[in-house]
């Protein structure tokens, strides 16, 4: 027997209906209002200590998603370790540091296929590619492994 529960196929809602907001009070929706974006797909700027798995530019036309999953843990982990190590309690990515990634990311799509001028399920609704990783799963697990931690700002926990 199977049963299946379709609920629809709505790719640029990545929390499906649960809405996350920020400390200004700002949802990740409205942040994401002009493009979809993260730092290193995992952490997003504005909002502290909430980060995700599979999330913007980690998904693959190419390979397994294990892979990208597998990165994302590791890279998470340390993050936490630091954050833990150093007493902070509240994390926080960098602006510059989440601009610079899709930079990155930006320059990478713009040499593929997936740019052309059309309409597609990993576009969002202002036309940008928010859903693929434009490389290797080796670049993104390599960009991760040896990503610096001092992308983020790191406050101390409450005492």
């Amino acid at each position: 027997d199977l049963v299946v529960l379709a609920t629809g196929f709505q790719s640029t809602r990545l929390f499906g209906d649960i809405a996350v907001s920020g400390p200004d009070g700002l949802t990740v929706d409205q942040a994401w209002s002009e493009g979809i974006r993260a730092h290193r797909s995992v952490a997003l700027k504005g909002f502290p200590n909430l980060f995700m798995m599979y999330g913007p530019n980690s998904n693959l036309g190419h390979s397994s998603i294990l892979v990208m999953l597998e990165a994302q843990a590791g890279y998470l982990a340390r993050l936490l370790r630091h954050a833990r190590d150093s007493g902070a309690g509240r994390i926080e990515v960098k602006a510059q540091a989440e601009e610079d990634w899709n930079r990155f990311i930006a320059d990478g799509l713009a040499r593929t296929v997936w740019t052309s001028d059309c309409r597609s399920w990993y576009k969002d609704e202002a036309g940008r590619v928010f859903s693929l990783w434009p490389h290797s799963t080796r670049r993104f697990s390599q960009e991760l492994a040896r990503a610096p931690l001092d992308e983020y700002r790191y406050f101390p926990a409450a005492g």
